[in-house]
């Protein structure tokens, strides 16, 4: 036997040496240790079950928003669309329940700016200003109106209710409805309701420039 052979045949005899029956054999009555618990262990799936949810909720929220060419909706919500575009008058209704319709040929039209604040348009005799602001439940109010005082001495129905409700929506003040279904408006005050589609009319280079508020 090898020097090198003799120095592990020791190191192995003193190794066995110091291992006794106790180490080998476990206490009575005493189970395996279990590894720690960790605190508060049971946020981790309710966490994750939290997150899912907002996930989707966030993509219904996103689903039901529509584009943002959805002009749907009523009150206050339709009264802050309108910045920006422009409507063309089909049809007039009279407090007496009378319904005249309004041609494109007529040319009546309301334009409200992108600033939010100010509108203009034609009754196709008349152009006309103002200045609108959404009132708390939605409804419009209408200030510094002002149209010019061309005549009109003809029978056109058309053109006539265009003259009368435009007239009624520009001095209403308080209180002017408001509803958009898809691409179409209407505008409530003293009793009428004008309907309108959504752009400007087929042809409107020969209609006055909206007059500037005095």
């Amino acid at each position: 036997m090898s020097e090198l052979e003799q120095q592990v045949r020791d190191a192995l005899h003193r190794r066995g040496a110091a291992v006794t029956p106790a180490l080998l054999r476990p206490e009575v009555g005493r189970s395996p240790a279990r590894p720690p618990r960790r605190p508060w262990s049971w946020l981790t799936p309710v966490a994750a079950a939290l997150s899912v949810l907002v996930a989707v909720v966030i993509v219904v929220a996103v689903s039901r928003g529509g584009s943002s060419d959805d002009k749907t909706g009523s009150g206050r919500t339709a009264a802050a669309a309108l910045a920006g575009t422009e409507w063309r008058l089909t049809e007039v209704r009279y407090p007496d329940g009378r319904q005249v319709a309004v041609s494109d040929g007529v040319g009546a039209y309301i334009a409200f700016d992108s600033d939010g604040v100010s509108f203009g348009g034609s009754d196709s005799v008349n152009s006309f200003s103002g200045k609108y602001s959404v009132e708390r439940g939605g409804s419009l109010k209408v200030s510094d109106g002002a149209i010019t005082l061309v005549g009109y001495a003809g029978r056109d129905l058309g053109r006539l209710a265009a003259l009368d409700g435009l007239g009624a929506f520009i001095g209403s003040g308080a209180g002017v409805a408001v509803d958009v279904n898809g691409h179409h408006l209407q505008l409530s005050a003293k009793g009428f309701t004008l309907t309108f589609a959504y752009g400007a009319p087929v042809a409107t280079s020969s209609q006055p420039r909206p007059a500037e508020p005095s």
